[in-house]
């Protein structure tokens, strides 16, 4: 059973490889979420992994609002992993997640890291042709290691990617992150055509369209930047931070919409 959170498919592609291995369930807590299922019950021999994106060196809102009300049945004894997909560190995002399913009965076995792309455009740039290749293929390579160790049902923090700087500002870069989800920071330029991609793949339903165009009707989001880089038309901008730069979505899998 693999619980996964995706907005542009690095975690996604990650989960995917991981669960063809051991046969695993796929569970997109974005779906869980818009459905409200909370409650799961896990096999003999199954093992339970949580794989999802780092925040400003933290979780994304919307896996602590799920983990927060999860409830798994037979857990006891079951090997756990967290995967943390990341650009830089990943800070207290595993710790954070650890925290969170401990106080819901969920023992964590060991935790895992893989750098990737980081979609966080107002910061970054995305990489292109060879170099972003060079990202991919090394990515690549990191989860094929880890699920090596995840069939081993190796203990431990693997993660060697926390980072001690990232570790200590990782509270004032939580404060940062809550500031940054105000979705007022959202722009919708001329290029939009009212397609409505970015109603259905927003994972909090903080889009509507009306009269052909985007409105935020939530003042916070996750900030996971599905609506902006999965744009056909590349209509969307936070602030203008992000203008002129290019959008991503991970080549090596398939999103859907919610």
């Amino acid at each position: 059973m693999i619980f996964y959170f995706s907005a542009t498919g690095n975690c996604k592609q990650a989960a995917e490889q991981i669960a063809s291995q051991e046969s695993d369930r796929l569970i997109s807590i974005t779906e869980a979420m818009l459905n409200e299922q909370f409650s799961y019950a896990v096999e003999d021999n199954e093992k339970i992994g949580f794989i999802l994106p780092t925040y400003f060196y933290s979780t994304p809102r919307i896996v602590l609002d799920f983990a927060e009300k999860l409830s798994i049945n037979n857990s006891i004894g079951k090997y756990v992993y967290i995967v943390l997909t990341f650009g830089t560190k990943t800070g207290k995002a595993g710790i954070t997640l650890k925290n969170v399913l401990e106080k819901r009965g969920i023992t964590v076995s060991a935790q895992y890291s893989i750098q990737t792309v980081d979609n966080y455009l107002p910061e970054f740039d995305i990489p292109t042709g060879e170099e972003l290749q060079k990202v991919l293929k090394k990515a690549d390579m990191q989860i094929k290691d880890i699920m090596n160790q995840i069939s081993d049902e190796k203990h431990g923090d693997m993660n060697s990617f926390e980072g001690t700087i990232p570790k200590i500002i990782a509270p004032l870069a939580l404060q940062i992150y809550q500031h940054q989800r105000k979705t007022s920071n959202f722009v919708v330029t001329n290029k939009c055509v009212g397609c409505g991609l970015c109603q259905k793949v927003c994972p909090v339903s903080a889009i509507e369209i009306k009269d052909k165009n985007p409105i935020w009707i939530k003042d916070k989001c996750t900030l996971c930047f599905g609506c902006l880089h999965r744009c056909p038309k590349a209509a969307i901008e936070y602030g203008k931070k992000t203008v002129g730069k290019g959008r991503y979505m991970n080549p090596n899998t398939k999103l859907y919409l919610k």
